[in-house]
């Protein structure tokens, strides 16, 4: 039997409720999501880009595929 993580539990259920918020309408989350983003960047915080990492790791914006 499989243990519950409590963490996962919790960003689970934080999750679902912001999306009941929204009726589980995927663009209106995402441009809440956004909206936070913008407000959180006015309050000087940054966010990493997955292109620059994938740019350091790999040398490219593309993730490797195993066996390629």
């Amino acid at each position: 039997m499989k243990k519950t993580d409590p963490i996962v539990t919790e960003v689970r259920r934080v999750r679902d409720e912001h999306a009941q918020r929204f009726n589980y309408d995927l663009d209106a989350i995402v441009e809440d999501l956004k909206k936070g983003e913008t407000a959180d960047r006015e309050h000087g915080v940054t966010y990493v880009s997955t292109g620059n990492i994938e740019r350091e790791i790999h040398g490219s914006d593309s993730t490797p595929v195993r066996g390629q």
